[in-house]
């Protein structure tokens, strides 16, 4: 797991801006300071922006991760495949949720629709609380065949 930051200010306003209020021009900024923290990291064979389902993508306009995405590094850009990972299922938010009712809102939402077999594999999001959601879509990756699943995020809560 790669986090560029703590789920801090100005973290803890920027991202819900982004996601919530519409302001999609941070998310190039977001994407840069990402890119600064993966700059090191290995190159993958592919990288699957956190898929958002249809209903949330049609009311948001916009797959956050995805644009946010669009600021790395191109040797990163290149290798952003959107359509790997979907979310057939629409969940309710997360936010206001435990881990143990995260992971069972998340729990068979998602559905590998791409050969993934042998890659190794990022999952790119803005926010990992609980990894409930980033765990399950893991899940399906490896069960389709990756041979590693690893995350980026831009922020992270941090645990006691």
């Amino acid at each position: 797991m790669c986090a560029a930051a703590p789920w801090d200010f100005p973290f803890s306003a920027l991202v819900p801006a982004l996601k919530y209020g519409q302001q999609i021009a941070l998310a190039p900024v977001l994407g840069r300071l990402l890119g600064r923290a993966v700059v090191g990291e290995r190159l993958p064979d592919m990288i699957v922006p956190m898929p958002l389902s249809r209903q949330r993508l049609r009311a948001r306009g916009f797959n956050h991760a995805l644009e946010i995405g669009r600021a790395l590094p191109a040797r990163f850009v290149q290798r952003i495949v959107p359509t790997a990972l979907v979310r057939h299922r629409d969940t309710a938010p997360q936010a206001g949720l435990d881990f143990v009712g995260r992971r069972a809102n998340v729990c068979g939402a998602f559905r590998c629709t791409l050969p993934v077999a042998d890659q190794d594999i990022v999952i790119l999001d803005d926010v990992l609380t609980t990894g409930a959601t980033m765990n399950e879509a893991a899940k399906v990756l490896m069960a389709a065949g990756a041979s590693s699943v690893r995350g980026w995020v831009v922020a992270r809560t941090l645990r006691d």
